[in-house]
């Protein structure tokens, strides 16, 4: 448990970094318009990729698992919107809101097998 609010801490970390890059990048913008931009990134890609790699706690580093998560969630996100949009006919408008949760439950639940209590 001590474990993951350290790693909680470091993605607070990660986020404050991630402002001060897109606020160099969209220097123009309101900060409030950049903070919505980067929930929306975390919430979407950098979180349920983070979760997904929880089950690999132990055996993989932080960094390595924010990396390779952040590639996950972007990946799975656009795969998954595809799937449910034209192979499986369902058009929703707010799929977005859906599918990160769906693979943020799925990570949790996978790590909650993988972490003894």
């Amino acid at each position: 448990m001590k474990q993951l609010v350290d790693e909680l801490k470091k993605i607070g970390i990660l986020f404050i970094v991630a402002y001060a890059f897109f606020q160099i990048h969209y220097y123009k913008e309101s900060p409030f318009t950049i903070v919505r931009l980067l929930v929306a990134h975390f919430y979407l890609f950098i979180i349920p990729g983070y979760c997904l790699m929880l089950y690999y706690l132990k055996k993989i580093e932080f960094p390595y698992r924010v990396f390779i998560g952040v590639g996950l969630g972007y990946a799975l996100q656009g795969i998954l919107s595809f799937l449910i949009t034209f192979l499986f006919k369902i058009n929703l408008r707010s799929y977005y809101l859906f599918i990160p949760l769906i693979i943020i439950i799925i990570g949790v639940y996978l790590a909650r097998k993988e972490i003894p209590h």
